[in-house]
């Protein structure tokens, strides 16, 4: 049995087709308008409850969140 992830991400706040989770273990299976739902069967880490997922936004995915009123945006310097 594969094992599900549901985030509190979806449509209404960025471009699912354009996110790539960062650990290649994990596959973006689909979505709706405020979840995201992930097969994590394979990722190289546990995921526990509250646990956060990082993903490389392509443009369109990385202008909505910019954009969204509902995604929280932290500036991080330096890097």
């Amino acid at each position: 049995m594969r094992q599900r992830a549901l985030l509190n991400l979806g449509r209404q706040d960025v471009d699912i087709g354009g996110l790539t989770p960062e650990d290649a273990g994990i596959i973006v299976l689909g979505g709706s308008s405020d979840h995201l739902v992930l097969d994590v069967s394979d990722a190289h880490h546990a995921l526990n409850l509250g646990d956060e997922v990082a993903f490389w936004p392509n443009y369109s995915a990385l202008l909505a969140a910019s954009t969204s009123d509902y995604v929280q945006k932290t500036v991080i310097k330096g890097l």
